[in-house]
């Protein structure tokens, strides 16, 4: 058996040493480089946790993920209701576990949190988020503590290659534009997209460009996690004197066919949680393929407008508006 004297194992150490400082720094300079600028997408975070923390109750609090952001007309809901509206919605990447923790802070008396979760959140794990979860704790830090399960911590630890690559390419995309290598346009998904009330604006005047194409399924089994979430969560909101309903996502006809038995399972698996309150089927809410801009659930200005009509109505029906005297 060969042993090794010291001399190699200090040459072997120092080499570990100099591989591990080196990944280290090259991972701090993607990280630094690629996060400086805040006018990215899911820095919209910032403002929409500033914006939370700023309205006063009662208000309308909208958490789901870009089908929130996308879907929803804040402005008619508020002048219907005659209560300030925050939409919460980013991307379905978050994890419904983030959406709801990080919304139960700010919740208060005679508030109204409608929670539209898309439907892959009862599927797989995206309950527990993926890359998208470094970049809202890293543009907002304070969301750390919005991690409270194991499960989400094991995802954080999972998606961060994921999150190092895409902050690479991001750094990569910018030097190519200071050097002139790519020609510089407008760029469609920013923070900057975003209105006062957080709703997604910079779209509403195009044209739809949805190719039919539909995210691979998330697996065949629902993660009962994500009604216990839901569960919880809508009893802290009781508890606090507050409302809470569930809405479906809209999703355009062909996708709604194709995941037709999938989605019914959600279903049905919901009607055994008395505690959460849900408004209508699914089926209330599929609209035409021209109603969606660039992905199954991404709405048109026109299909935009539906959606938001049709919550308001409902909500209008079943006297659901936000008051600080709703309850005794």
């Amino acid at each position: 058996m060969v042993g090794f004297n010291m001399a190699q194992v200090k040459v072997l150490l120092w080499k570990i040493g100099f591989l591990t400082t080196l990944i280290i720094l090259t991972c701090s300079i993607i990280l630094v480089a690629a996060g400086w600028q805040k006018s990215n997408y899911l820095a919209a975070t910032i403002d929409k946790q500033k914006l939370l923390k700023e309205t006063l109750s009662p208000k309308v609090i909208l958490v789901g993920g870009s089908s929130v952001a996308f879907g929803m007309d804040s402005e008619i809901i508020q002048h219907q209701l005659e209560v300030p509206v925050v939409n919460m919605g980013l991307q379905a990447g978050v994890g419904l576990n983030y959406m709801l923790q990080e919304v139960t802070p700010f919740i208060g008396r005679g508030d109204l949190v409608v929670v539209m979760p898309e439907y892959e959140q009862f599927y797989g794990e995206l309950l527990n988020g993926n890359e998208c979860v470094w970049d809202l704790i890293w543009y907002v830090p304070e969301g750390c503590r919005n991690l409270r399960s194991p499960g989400q911590y094991l995802a954080l630890l999972k998606s961060f290659r994921g999150f190092l690559y895409a902050r690479l390419v991001r750094l990569l995309h910018q030097g190519a534009r200071v050097l002139g290598l790519h020609e510089i346009q407008p760029l469609l998904y920013r923070r900057s997209s975003f209105n006062g009330h957080g709703d997604f604006i910079a779209h509403l005047s195009l044209p739809p460009s949805w190719h039919g194409r539909f995210p691979t399924e998330p697996g065949s089994t629902l993660n009962d996690e994500t009604f216990s979430a839901l569960e919880r969560f809508s009893k802290y909101v009781a508890g606090k004197r507050a409302q809470m309903v569930v809405v479906w996502p809209s999703v355009p006809e062909p996708f709604y066919l194709a995941r037709k038995e999938w989605i019914q399972r959600i279903t049905s698996k919901m009607t055994e949680c008395p505690d959460i309150r849900v408004h209508g089927i699914p089926l209330d809410y599929v609209l035409p393929v021209n109603n969606f801009f660039d992905t199954n659930y991404h709405l048109t200005a026109a299909g935009r407008l539906k959606r938001t009509l049709e919550i308001a109505r409902f909500l209008l029906q079943r006297n659901e508006r936000p008051t600080a005297n709703y309850y005794p």
